[in-house]
């Protein structure tokens, strides 16, 4: 089903609708109301739903955020498939926009090409290979437009019957809650990491204060017409199980990371849990914590309770 978009405050730019392919599902919009308290606060939670929640804070150097997401629990009405992504836009949010909007359907239609008869090795190589080929035609198009501007970095998780890909393009970060213990699905594409600098150099660009041609901080990203020579929207992709130890996943953007660490992370989403305050209360704990440790930037963070993505047989 897909919602409609909301009035919002004009100060604050972060989506309010949701595209998700099963019906019935509970979840909670926010009221007109709790928009325009949330505009006073630079604070809205978006959307929550039966496994998952989303909260944004708009960073107190802008007008308005550039973070977007997209969240489709219960894919075809199968509750063990789900994709899910937060975006991070620069120099604009047409990047981040465009990418909400058509992400997840190219990368849906390359995964439902792929035959559920393979056996496990190849269909996990070939979902792989079909996010990435997702991502590529999002870029694509997105830079097809001739008058869209800017650019934006994203991490998307795809589950599927007991499997986790996880795609990146940039810093936005993906970490899972495996046993207590926070682990690391994502590489932040930074130019200060040696492998990314140097595929930045064999394009012909160079690194000038730890960024691209002195001006992009990632090394990845979609969009950015003017420095495509010098970066690609190639993700990295992770590619897993969803054990029964495997508890929650966390999706951020840059503005939580870079001020709370990846175990902080999870210990704090696992007490709020194990107080029975929901993952509502999860996410917005981390947006004020990422806040409180200083962060200045957007913040947004989208946490996946995991126990119905497990499946106790798999491909």
């Amino acid at each position: 089903m897909t919602f409609k978009k909301r009035k919002r405050p004009p100060a604050l730019s972060i989506s309010n609708d949701m595209r998700t392919h099963v019906s019935g599902m509970q979840m909670k919009l926010a009221t007109e109301r709790e928009l325009e308290d949330a505009s006073l606060a630079e604070e809205v939670t978006v959307v929550e739903g039966r496994t998952f929640a989303l909260s944004s804070k708009r960073g107190n150097r802008r007008f308005s955020c550039e973070d977007a997401y997209q969240a489709a629990p219960g894919l075809d009405g199968d509750p063990t498939r789900g994709i899910f992504s937060v975006f991070d836009g620069h120099g604009g949010r047409e990047a981040a926009d465009y990418a909400a909007d058509n992400l997840h359907d190219n990368i849906l239609r390359e995964v439902n090409d792929v035959g559920s008869h393979l056996d496990p090795d190849e269909f996990m190589k070939q979902v792989k290979a079909a996010m990435i080929k997702g991502f590529l035609a999002t870029d694509q198009e997105f830079l097809s437009f001739g008058d869209l501007r800017g650019g934006a970095t994203a991490t998307t998780a795809y589950l599927c019957k007991g499997r986790i890909w996880v795609a990146n393009v940039g810093d936005c970060r993906a970490v899972i809650c495996q046993g207590g213990q926070a682990v690391a699905l994502t590489h932040d594409h930074r130019p200060d990491c040696a492998v990314e600098r140097e595929a930045v150099e064999r394009r012909g660009g160079e690194i000038v204060r730890e960024r691209v041609q002195g001006i992009l901080g990632v090394s990845r990203a979609l969009g950015d017409r003017e420095l495509k020579s010098y970066i690609t929207a190639e993700p990295s992709v992770f590619c897993g199980t969803i054990s029964e130890s495997s508890e929650f996943l966390i999706l951020g953007t840059d503005g939580l990371w870079d001020h709370v660490d990846n175990q902080e992370a999870v210990e704090f989403v696992r007490l709020t849990l194990s107080q029975k305050k929901g993952i509502h209360a999860a996410c917005r704990g981390l947006v004020e914590l990422a806040r409180a440790n200083r962060s200045r930037d957007d913040i947004s963070v989208l946490v996946v309770e995991l126990c119905s993505y497990q499946a106790s047989g798999l491909i």
